[in-house]
């Protein structure tokens, strides 16, 4: 399944079949130009959706290995997205993903520490 974000126009077939494409490239399922590549079918489910439907089982009987597919897939995805985006879109989305490095020592997971004195108690 390969979703678009619902807040943008909803893409064209072309580049939903161009992005299909690309994942099963990348995956080996279906290279481009080999004839026992697996069979594929594309779906598209909505404006902002698509499904990609494929055997694993080869024109001449052999099992596909899906091992890696799914990472894959997902590179791809990232790979189309970073594309479609502007550069500083990209980063300013991947900025406010991320965590912050370090915890504020104000935060209740850090409580204030115990005060020590510097004197040895006998």
């Amino acid at each position: 399944m390969v979703r678009s974000h619902p807040d943008l126009p909803s893409p064209s077939d072309a580049f939903f079949i161009a992005t299909s494409r690309r994942i099963l490239a990348a995956t080996g399922l279906a290279a481009p130009g080999d004839p026992q590549s697996c069979r594929s079918a594309t779906v598209r489910v909505g404006e902002h959706e698509i499904r990609i439907i494929t055997p694993l089982v080869r024109p001449d009987g052999t099992i596909a290995d899906p091992g890696r597919d799914r990472a894959l897939a997902l590179a791809v995805c990232h790979l189309v997205d970073a594309s479609a985006q502007p550069r500083h879109q990209v980063a300013v989305a991947a900025a406010a993903r991320r965590p912050p490095l370090v915890t504020p020592p104000s935060s209740p997971i850090h409580p204030p520490a115990a005060r020590t004195s510097s004197a040895r108690r006998p």
